[in-house]
């Protein structure tokens, strides 16, 4: 019976239930946050693209400047009042409320900002912001090359998507820095390419820092805490010489053949495992033949720029580095998440606790406490996994669930199957005692001692022996009758074909037989006698043994016959007894039977006992 709880009660446990769903979730996704992150960042990356930003307003206001300069000239007006704006603009998302994901000195807004400074040779930033998009300082240096600054130096970093997530503080998680110097200047050379052109001066520098930030991001022995960084390298080892490589595609799957003969397919290789198909080339000329003057230009560099945006952002971005605590361990600050919710648990079981302690008389604080066992489970920090058990009861409490037939179910199961052990133990334990005792010459105590010396205590209670004498003599009688009154008769046939052949193979071998066979007229007289004598014989074995029990149990007994059967059964008992000592009998009997009952035990084959199958509806009937 589930006992129903007051409405007030029965809303505050499931609000409390809910909470514990709520952290039993939060538990699960901090435990797979680590290796799902990709997916997730992933995602953000998309959520970024997709959506609108403060950044891209500014860029079009700057634009609406140059096309403003262009038009009127620097003196004008209009290009006054766009001035304003700007600096304005840029005040706000430098300084004041920057939109930008990640702040710090190795962020995209600090690297803006050094820009900035460093161009204006002024070390407050508000100055240098205010200065940097001033008329007079435009005048002076010209607006080609501001121009052309703010493009290569500026731009690039207000619109790179920066892979940092709200949840990586909590596991101690920070982009890899040197991967995102690396995107940088992939950035910047995508800047320099739209914006002055192949051909521009600036490509050849720009090309010779990404070969060593290659190096650099090869050769180098990664720490511990950069995370899964080898992996992801070797990964984008792997797409550059397919990129590279594949253009000399035939030469390459002809030296792959040579070697692999199992797959003549150089695409399946390329689906299953491709880093076979470039083992034997070094992915440092890979990629210093992409980063080659030969591979930007005119007509083709927008290629390997957009192989850079749909294969290398992703996958270099989302390089991270990882905190150490104090222990050595990966940093995993989750307890500031979790603390609110054990404080909640904690309130919880204490107020219960205390209100059926002083509630209900004569029970201990330890009994109160016990009866809350379960809550304990919400009250560690250390397996926050384990609040799945007490989620489970307080939505079975709350009557969120109803968990009544799962238990009966576990409970008859658990019954059959403690049932079918204690089965096999009694079973089995009685099988070990009877191999016991036959190896202690059970067997050979049942055949060579006399009734007496079986049943000593037949000397003391005479009462015993009789009863015991007289169930021996019911068996023997039930014994004989079935075989008198059943058995023989029916095996007579076989029997009689048995002795017919014997006495015919006996016959062939006599020689006054073959002498009778000679002689007309007497032929056929041994066959006769030997057909008369048979079934005499079958006659006497198998009718008159019936005949004799049923005259036994309708008249008096014949003494004589008594006395004859007597004996004997006590010749039979003694000469069996002799003949059964010799040549190791009972030792052979005794192997055979403790094998015989070895085999005999539940559980030591395959062909176990079935367990049964339980309803819980029809237990009930």
């Amino acid at each position: 019976m589930r006992r129903s709880l007051r409405p007030l009660r029965l809303w505050y446990e499931r609000a409390i239930a809910f909470i514990i769903l709520l952290n039993v979730g939060l538990v699960l996704f901090d435990a797979t946050y680590v290796r799902s992150r990709n997916q997730h960042l992933w995602l953000n990356w998309k959520v970024f693209e997709w959506n609108d930003i403060p950044q891209e307003e500014y860029i079009a206001l700057v634009d609406r400047l140059n096309e403003a300069i262009a038009n009127e000239g620097l003196e004008s007006l209009a290009v006054q009042s766009l001035l304003s704006q700007v600096q304005a603009r840029s005040m706000d998302i430098f300084v004041e409320n920057p939109p930008f994901r990640l702040l710090g000195r190795y962020s995209n807004l600090h690297q803006i900002q050094e820009r900035i400074i460093e161009s204006t040779g002024l070390t407050d930033l508000n100055a240098a912001i205010s200065q940097y998009w001033s008329r007079d300082f435009i005048a002076r240096r010209g607006w080609g090359s501001h121009w052309s600054e703010f493009n290569i130096e500026i731009r690039p970093f207000l619109l790179l998507y920066e892979p940092v997530l709200d949840y990586d503080i909590i596991k101690g998680i920070e982009p890899d820095r040197g991967a995102q110097d690396y995107v940088r200047e992939v950035a910047q050379l995508k800047a320099i390419l739209e914006f002055e052109g192949p051909d521009s001066a600036l490509v050849e520098p720009q090309l010779e820092r990404l070969k060593d930030l290659t190096d650099r991001m090869i050769d180098e022995e990664y720490a511990i805490n950069s995370v899964n960084k080898s992996g992801k390298v070797n990964r984008m080892k792997t797409m550059m010489k397919n990129y590279i490589y594949s253009e000399d595609n035939q030469a390459n799957r002809e030296m792959i053949q040579s070697r692999l003969n199992l797959f003549r397919n150089p695409n399946l290789i390329q689906v299953i495992a491709p880093e076979l198909l470039w083992a034997d080339l070094s992915a440092k000329d890979a990629f210093y033949e992409f980063w080659s003057r030969d591979n930007f230009q005119e007509d083709n560099w927008r290629e390997s720029i957009d192989f850079l945006r749909n294969d290398f952002y992703f996958l270099v971005g989302s390089m991270y580095y990882r905190h150490l605590d104090s222990t050595g361990e990966f940093a995993n600050r989750f307890l500031l998440i979790d603390f609110p919710f054990l404080l909640i648990y904690w309130v919880d079981f204490i107020v219960k606790v205390l209100c059926r302690f002083y509630r209900e008389k004569g029970i201990g604080l330890g009994l109160a406490i016990g009866t809350r066992s379960y809550d304990l489970l919400l009250l560690q920090p250390w397996i926050p996994g384990l609040r799945v058990i007490p989620l489970v009861i307080r939505f079975n409490q709350s009557d969120l669930i109803d968990l009544e037939p799962v238990q009966k179910y576990l409970g008859l199961n658990f019954i059959a199957s403690f049932g079918q052990e204690l089965a096999q133990v009694v079973v089995n334990r009685g099988i070990g005692q009877l191999q016991s005792r036959i190896s202690d010459g059970l067997i050979q105590k049942a055949f060579t001692k006399t009734p007496r010396d079986a049943n000593p205590e037949a000397e003391v209670t005479i009462e015993n022996g009789e009863q015991k004498q007289r169930s021996f003599g019911s068996i023997t009688g039930r014994v004989w009758e079935v075989t008198a009154c059943n058995v023989l008769p029916e095996i007579s046939p076989d029997l009689e074909a048995f002795l017919r052949y014997e006495v015919d193979k006996t016959l062939q071998k006599s020689g006054w037989y073959q002498r009778l066979q000679k002689i007309p007229g007497v032929r056929r007289f041994p066959d006769q006698i030997a057909e008369k004598l048979v079934k005499q014989i079958i006659q006497t074995l198998t009718l008159n043994p019936r005949k004799s029990y049923l005259k036994g149990q309708t008249e008096a007994p014949d003494m004589l016959e008594e006395q004859l059967k007597e004996r004997l059964g006590e010749n039979f008992r003694q000469k069996l007894q002799a003949e059964l000592q010799k040549n190791y009998t009972f030792e052979e009997m005794d192997l055979l039977l403790i094998e015989l009952l070895e085999g005999a035990k539940i559980g030591d084959r395959n062909d176990s006992v079935p367990q049964p199958q339980l309803n819980p509806v029809e237990s009930n009937r």
